[in-house]
């Protein structure tokens, strides 16, 4: 080994690993004929453990950082076993010979209780690639948050996440029981896991001594205090495969995830991963199920660091600075800390080897020294549980193989680690750098200072150059079970509840719309934005759009016609929202509304498409509705799943054959801006109403109304008839519009509404030349010609395009030469340069194309030029 190892370099490394037992040929055939193939797959501190004397300090030591099962003297402790290929029957056979107890079955890995004695045996199955311990969750450690990010807003317009289904996956819920129907709902759906692969619904169960997860629901329902909850504290990763299933077939939409990897790394850096079971495929599989994953960035910002390798005094340790081959970090008495480093290799086929201590004084006290040798990822984990407060140094060696060009390694630590030597960019663990666009990833600014960003908030850019964290949410507000909750743990949930208040305005979002939905709101901070600090900036859940409906009225009244020809006015019904506005979002805003008619003559109603609608962005629309009898005092009804009814005015119906009601005519049914087009609206005789004065058109006051649509109406001006039931109006249309007229009703006579009519107004275009027409210009000369187009819209309305046409005239004939598209700016000027490169006589002219709200302009008159 030692010759070996001297081959690649005189490091001092190469004796410390060789003096291990461990230590086997990094060549060694794997399988049950390479004399030490388990302490290869034993990965971290499985391979003590394996050696430790049954009754030794080192083993309790060692099982005290595990997850653990069973009796002190048949102690077994869950681990992760990876396989060269996938798992089948006569795989687990020899898993369960070897002494391992499956509890979890992923794609090719599996989850176990192993005693520390078949450790061995376990690990020379020659299909078992690594064998690694599981790792605890890492946890990111009425809010005044609510109100910097916008929720009371919302909530006082209705929105608090009802009918929104929540999913928490946290390391446990201590004080949960005591919060229900207080603090958090008083119904919480659970899976509290005991053991790796087994739960209990029972919310007890939850309450393992962990308050972090507690902490995260209580933010999540003061922001969205109507969602549903369902909780879980899985432990291993089949587990969370587990609890993603069963949350994402319970409904559940947003899944937070205040939590990293136990290892800190599960992948190079790009957000995705070779393993099949990685934290990545959680994301995708929550993802693929219609859920958006929010999750915490991690508090790794002041305690990591990425680099090249350095070795200028060739002893095979990193020089983090010049002079310095240890990385400081202070640790309190009984402080855990996880320390993990990656490099530059391919995973899964790492063939450069390192090594991770941790030391205090001249003594190592943990390490990782797993082996790569072309058969496995580029990366080592400790874990260490100091005994006594102090300073301790990270040091990294390079065991074998070249220097890297990417050195990268996060701590984690309770106390939130403060390195000594830091770089702040790249810092996010796993799976906070995730590629997949239906997840976000939340850093933290403190909510005294929420521009400033926490200096533990872990930043990107991710390895492959994408912005993470997605934004930033505050942290530091209180809850009861936490009164100073900090750390990233707090910004996601906040994000969390701010997504539910969306879902529950926009049901129909999809993970990767609501994804973007929450970074279009966000406040920027930093620049340029995005940026790998702030992301695109701080949640702001923006102005509450309309809460959800609680009643009905007409937005368009019915009003009479002839007896089976279309009511002059058709049916418009609209959901109103609690402060009047159209309930335009959310589950009710596309309510099922229907209509019925009352009569005393035995009337029908009937509309195309039937007498039910669902409503559209809070507005119901009917079409094509008669009745089929004359009379008067008709009303019509409508009605929706759980609001009151509403009736119309009373209209009236003419005798077939009879003038409709109300006329309103057009001087032009086409216009070019911007000229004037008279309306007419003649109010004929309707039905008097009983016992009344007759019916007659005279002194009434009629209504002209204009649309973009033919669907929503803007009253514009008012005109008296005259003895004749006639008014008119001068308007001078922008863009294409419909018009109609409408009475309101009076004592003698019914309400009544005009048949739309529509006007159609064109562009108006003129076209000047650089060089004057008709002119004689030389040949090779460029003349400009800048065509205007009329009217300017306000706002943002289309751009019209301008089509120039260029003609030689061969013989006596025009023949087209060119055509040419141009868009005009926003003063509505388009510019061709055109070179006239042949001897001849040409002709250009002009016009605007049609938009969506004006009609193509005429031509302009032609422009002649003769090219000598």
């Amino acid at each position: 080994m030692l010759a070996i190892a001297l081959a690649v370099g005189p490091f001092a490394a190469t004796a410390a690993r060789s003096a291990d037992p461990a230590g086997d040929p990094a060549g060694a055939p794997r399988g049950a004929g390479g004399p030490h193939h388990s302490d290869r797959v034993l990965l971290g501190s499985l391979r003590t453990l394996a050696r430790a004397d049954r009754f030794s300090d080192a083993r309790r030591a060692k099982l005290a950082e595990m997850i653990t099962t069973g009796q002190p003297d048949h102690t077994q402790v869950a681990v992760t076993i990876r396989l060269d290929n996938g798992v089948d029957a006569p795989t687990l056979a020899r898993l369960a010979e070897s002494g391992a107890r499956v509890v979890n079955i992923g794609s090719a890995t599996v989850e176990a209780y192993v005693e520390p004695e078949s450790l061995a045996d376990l690990a020379s199955l020659a299909e078992v690639q690594s064998v690694r311990a599981i790792p605890r969750r890492l946890p990111s450690y009425a809010s005044l948050g609510v109100s910097l990010q916008g929720a009371p807003a919302w909530h006082s317009a209705g929105f608090t996440g009802a009918g929104v289904k929540v999913g928490i996956i946290d390391a446990g819920f201590t004080g949960l029981i005591s919060r229900m129907g207080n603090e958090l709902p008083a119904s919480v759906q659970v899976q509290c896991y005991t053991t790796v692969g087994s739960f209990s619904a029972d919310p007890t169960a939850c309450e393992n001594g962990e308050t972090h997860g507690t902490a995260v629901a209580e933010t999540v329902i003061d922001m969205a205090p109507g969602v549903e909850l369902y909780l879980a504290d899985p432990i291993s990763q089949l587990d969370t495969v587990k609890t993603i299933e069963w949350m994402t077939a319970s409904g559940v939409r947003i899944i937070n995830a205040s939590w990293s990897s136990g290892y800190l790394f599960d992948g190079p850096g790009d957000g995705i991963s070779p393993h099949p079971d990685s934290n990545y495929a959680l994301v995708d599989q929550a993802v693929a199920a219609g859920a958006l994953w929010v999750n915490s960035a991690g508090n790794s910002g002041h305690a990591g660091w990425t680099g090249s390798w350095v070795d200028a005094d060739i002893d095979g340790l990193l020089e983090w600075s010049s002079d310095d081959e240890s990385n400081s970090l202070n640790l309190a008495s009984g402080e855990r800390v996880v320390l993990a480093i990656r490099w530059a290799d391919p995973w899964g086929t790492a063939s450069n080897d390192y090594d991770l201590e941790l030391q205090q004084g001249l003594a190592v006290v943990a390490s990782s020294q797993d082996r790569q040798a072309g058969l496995a990822d580029p990366f080592e984990v400790l874990e260490y549980t100091a005994p006594a407060a102090g300073i301790y140094d990270i040091v990294i060696r390079r065991f074998a193989g070249a220097p890297t060009s990417r050195l990268q390694m996060l701590a984690y630590a309770g106390a939130l680690a403060n390195l000594e030597h830091q770089v702040v960019a790249g810092t996010l663990p796993s799976p906070a750098d995730s590629a997949n666009p239906g997840m976000v990833t939340i850093g933290a600014v403190n909510v005294a200072s929420p521009s400033s960003i926490e200096p533990y908030s872990s930043q990107g850019p991710t390895l492959d150059g994408r912005i993470k964290p997605d934004l930033v949410a505050v942290d530091c507000a209180p809850t009861t079970v936490d009164p100073l909750f900090c750390g990233t743990s707090e910004s996601a949930p906040f994000v969390t509840g701010a997504a539910a208040l969306f879902l529950q305005a926009d049901p129909g979002l999809t993970p990767i719309q609501l994804a973007e939905r929450l970074r279009s709101r966000a406040i920027p901070l930093g620049a340029p934005v995005p940026n790998p600090t702030f992301g695109w900036g701080r949640l702001a859940l923006g102005v509450a759009p309309p809460g959800p409906a609680v009643g009905l009225a007409f937005a368009a009244p019915p009003t009479g016609a002839v007896a089976g020809a279309a009511l002059t006015g058709q049916p418009t019904v609209r959901l109103v929202a609690s402060d009047g506005a159209t309930a335009s979002t959310g589950p009710s805003a596309t309510a099922i509304v229907t209509l019925a008619l009352t009569s005393s003559t035995g009337a029908a109603l009937a509309c195309d498409g039937g007498l039910s609608k669902p409503a559209v962005g809070g507005i119901a629309y009917f079409a094509g509705c008669t009745v089929d009898r004359e009379g008067g005092s008709y009303t019509i009804s409508a009605s929706a799943p759980g609001l009151p009814t509403v009736l119309s005015a009373e209209f009236a119906i003419q005798p077939v054959g009879a003038p409709a009601p109300l006329a309103v005519a057009a001087s032009a049914p086409t216009i070019t801006w911007s000229a004037d087009v008279i309306l007419a609206a003649t109010l004929g005789p309707g039905s008097a109403v009983p016992a009344g004065p007759a019916a007659t058109g005279g002194a009434r006051t009629v209504e002209f109304q204009r649309s973009s649509d033919g669907l929503r109406w803007t009253p514009i001006a008012q005109g008296t008839t005259d003895g004749a039931g006639l008014t008119s109006l001068s308007n001078r249309p922008a863009t294409t519009l419909w018009y109609r007229a409408f009475f309101p009703g009076a004592p003698d006579l019914a309400a009544a509404t005009s048949y739309p009519i529509k006007v159609i107004v064109r562009h108006r275009l003129t076209m000047a030349a650089s060089v004057s027409a008709p002119r004689t210009v030389a040949v090779g000369r460029t003349v400009t010609f800048t065509s205007t187009v009329r009217p300017i819209l306000a706002g943002s309305p289309p751009r019209p395009t301008v089509t120039f046409v260029v003609y030689r005239k061969v013989g006596g004939a025009w023949v087209l030469f060119r055509r040419v598209d141009v868009v005009a700016d926003t003063a509505g000027r388009a510019r061709l340069a055109w070179r006239f490169a042949r001897a001849g006589t040409w002709y250009v002219r002009s016009m605007a194309k049609a938009t969506t709200v004006n009609a193509a302009s005429p031509w302009s008159p032609v422009a002649q030029y003769v090219v000598r």
